[in-house]
């Protein structure tokens, strides 16, 4: 532990020589709306993604000349923003070592007036010491997140406590001098897939006015921490069949085919199957057209609620003054409960909640918890075009309540 603790000393000691020597002045020259190269960190999950999105659209109106790339890692968040004209090029970071500096060397070429690194950009740091970019606005350490590399940004913003992702990303425009005026993340489909949704509706007899539900199988495995109870889950999908005639459509990482299997054993009816038959842009398309959706704290819900879909989140561990999907409007829930402990997944890190051991925050939510939320969304949604589902019966409101 001493040994490691001593590594990761003298590697950050090291950054700062090089970053010293290769970024030189570390004042930043005045800024102008003439700025012609914006490179974007946008190394985040797909749900961070879709959080991002209002500063992009910010920072494109206001530099609508410039050519602006963003930098990804492979954590799958670029179909966010793919397809639309929030950005000029997504450039991926990813390979080998020397593929990975061959990269860097082809950006530096580019000579780009400003970089922007929101907290999740901070795993560039290699790439930004070796940029000698003039200006370089990023995230730096605050009340509730530290950084090791806030040397490295010459236009250094702070984040609030509990601040919501939104809002954080934001601020970095506000330290630009900019007032955006449009905060409503955002998954583009510029082009929505028509003829997949409409074959796929046909190949499951699947009509206009039914009623349908989105849910959410999985979640990321490396973070199963945030997935309710399966057995739970398909409680809520087979109670949604018997009180609603719900049609429900499972959707879920292509690759999550285990977990699939393993959680249509646990039902009693059959559910329509999207998960493996769509790629991202694809599902999206169709869950635009799902009445409502349920879904774990997944890149899915934001995806989901982003599209105007009324979404009910499930949330344990996750803090969720910083990510909740409710902040995307009103017809959107969330379902969770009040644990002295929760949230324990914060901006510090995920020690807390890898080493929990009873997971009470999650397993304290029942299945009538969700079934509540679903009867008010349905009741919600009620007076929209051609809806069908509203509760007729004294028998049909209770169980909707």
């Amino acid at each position: 532990m001493h040994m490691l603790k001593t590594l990761k000393t003298v590697k950050l000691n090291l950054v700062k020589i090089i970053a010293r020597f290769a970024l030189g002045n570390n004042s930043a020259p005045s800024l102008t709306r003439s700025t012609k190269k914006i490179l974007v960190y946008g190394h985040m999950g797909i749900g961070n993604m879709v959080m991002f999105t209002p500063f992009l659209k910010a920072l494109r109106s206001h530099y609508s000349d410039a050519q602006i790339i963003l930098l990804v890692g492979n954590s799958g968040c670029a179909p966010v923003i793919d397809e639309s004209s929030l950005v000029d090029r997504i450039q991926k970071m990813e390979g080998t070592f020397f593929q990975r500096f061959k990269t860097i060397l082809d950006i530096r070429k580019s000579k780009f007036d400003l970089l922007i690194s929101s907290f999740h950009g901070s795993s560039f740091y290699y790439v930004t010491m070796l940029l000698n970019i003039p200006h370089r606005l990023g995230h730096v350490s605050g009340p509730d997140w530290e950084s090791k590399y806030d040397f490295l940004y010459n236009i250094p913003v702070q984040m609030g406590e509990n601040e919501h992702e939104i809002e954080r990303g934001l601020k970095l425009m506000h330290a630009l001098g900019v007032e955006p005026v449009d905060d409503r993340p955002e998954f583009y489909l510029p082009n929505p897939d028509v003829d997949f949704v409409t074959d796929f509706f046909h190949e499951n007899h699947i009509d206009e006015n039914d009623l349908l539900i989105a849910v959410q199988a999985d979640t990321w495995r490396a973070q199963q921490w945030k997935r309710w109870d399966p057995a739970k889950l398909a409680k809520v999908c087979d109670l949604a069949k018997d009180k609603w005639n719900a049609k429900i459509i499972i959707f879920g990482a292509p690759g999550h085919l285990e977990e699939l299997n393993e959680f249509l054993e646990l039902l009693r009816y059959q559910p329509i199957i999207a998960l493996g038959k769509s790629s991202l842009k694809q599902s999206a398309a169709l869950l635009k057209k799902c009445s409502l959706a349920v879904c774990n704290d997944s890149g899915l819900m934001h995806i989901s609620a982003a599209l105007g879909v009324p979404t009910i989140g499930i949330y344990g561990p996750t803090d969720f003054h910083r990510t909740s999907h409710i902040r995307y409007g009103e017809n959107h829930s969330l379902v969770r409960k009040e644990i002295p402990c929760a949230p324990c997944f914060r901006m510090r890190g995920d020690q807390q909640v890898v080493n929990c051991k009873d997971r009470i925050c999650l397993e304290s939510i029942s299945t009538d918890d969700v079934m509540a939320a679903i009867g008010k969304t349905i009741i919600n949604i009620s007076d929209r075009k051609n809806s069908r589902y509203v509760p007729t019966t004294e028998n049909e409101c209770l169980a909707s309540r």
